[in-house]
This record gives C-alpha cells, structure tokens and sequence, in this order.
C-alpha cells in the first residue's frame, strides 16, 4: 500500500513538472494580450466622440459640422461640398460606421482613407460621399438638397432632401466593394440605419 502511493505520488509529481513549462509559456502569451488590446482600444477611442456627419433616419438625411456649398452638376449629379477654411487639410474619411435602427453594429471601417459610401435610394436612384481636398457629397439631380437646418452641436447642419428611403449601401475603395447590404438582407429593413463618419480636418 505505501509502496503503491509513493509510485502514485511520484507520477503525479512528474506530471505537474513536465506540466509547468507550458503553463509558464501560456501565461506569457496570455500576458501580451492586454497590452495590444489596450493598443487597439486607443485606436477605437479615439473615434468614442460623436461623428462629425451622419447620414440618418432610413432616408438621405444629411447632418454634418460646417455648411455645405454647391459646386456642379454633371452626368445627373448635384455635387456639393462641405465648406472649411482656407488652406484648411484634406478632408478624407478616417473612420465610418454603419448602424441599424436597433443599434446593431453593420459594419465598421477604421481605416476609410480613400473609401467611398454609396448609398442605393429608392426609384433607382443614388447618392455618394466620398473624401479628397473636400468632403463631397453627391446627390441625383432629381433631388433637391434644401436650405441647412437645426442639427445636434456636434453636427449643427441638417439637410431634408425630397425623403427618399435608403435601399442598400456600398463602402468602396477604388473598384473593391469592401461591404455591400440591402434592404432585404436585415431585419430591420435598413429603416433608420445610420451611417456615420468621421473625417479629418474637424
């Protein structure tokens, strides 16, 4: 009986030594976690403020920080763009979201350099908001962009164009569609989806 313990003892000892180097090693690993988690939660919260422009509501309702102003109309497009001072940086996206009515998460982007949002109206019709020396927004002829309301102070001018209610919505860079959803392919029928971007030049 002593004899059998000491034997049993002696295996489960082994079993516990050649059990600790991995143990070390996992502990290791799991250490390096947090600190790139902490790398990619400062990432994220930079962008925790409120978007500088938002596309709300289900419709092509339009809310950003500074006015904008009409440049052209071409290939059935009214172009315009978000006004900044002059000499003021490039206005290229840098961060969007695209969030359904019930705040379910659709998509986020956070590195939207050179992307473009489509978004896919009703009647067949489409409008664009893409970034460059500008932030542009395009929108069909047919529509009519109207005069800047009262937006929240983070976004205080809101465009009502004709309501026209959103039927899909793209995010592109170049030809590649990184994402693509339409109506049919959510609960929620993209009824007061939000899209919201952050751009530079605040």
């Amino acid at each position: 009986m002593k004899e059998t313990s000491r034997r049993n003892f002696g295996k489960a000892l082994a079993a516990v030594l050649a059990f600790l180097p991995s143990v070390s090693l996992a502990n290791t690993n799991e250490a390096s976690i947090p600190a790139e988690s902490q790398k990619l939660s400062g990432k994220k919260n930079q962008h925790d403020t409120p978007p500088t422009f938002v596309i709300s509501e289900g419709s092509f309702i339009v809310e950003l920080d500074k006015p904008l102003e009409y440049v052209t109309t071409t290939g059935g497009k009214k172009r315009y763009r978000r006004r900044k001072a002059m000499g003021g940086h490039d206005a290229q996206l840098d961060h969007i979201k695209i969030v359904a009515g019930s705040g379910e998460m659709l998509y986020r982007n956070d590195a939207a350099t050179d992307c473009e949002i489509v978004v896919e109206l009703e009647n067949s019709l489409e409008a664009r908001v893409y970034g460059g020396p500008d932030l542009i927004v395009e929108i069909p002829q047919s529509l009519v962009l109207g005069t800047a309301q009262s937006g929240p102070p983070k976004r205080a001018h809101r465009y009502v164009p004709s309501p026209r209610s959103i039927q899909g919505i793209k995010v592109q860079r170049g030809n590649s569609v990184l994402y693509s959803v339409e109506r049919n392919e959510t609960l929620s029928e993209l009824a007061e989806v939000r899209i919201m971007v952050w751009h530079t030049d605040y």
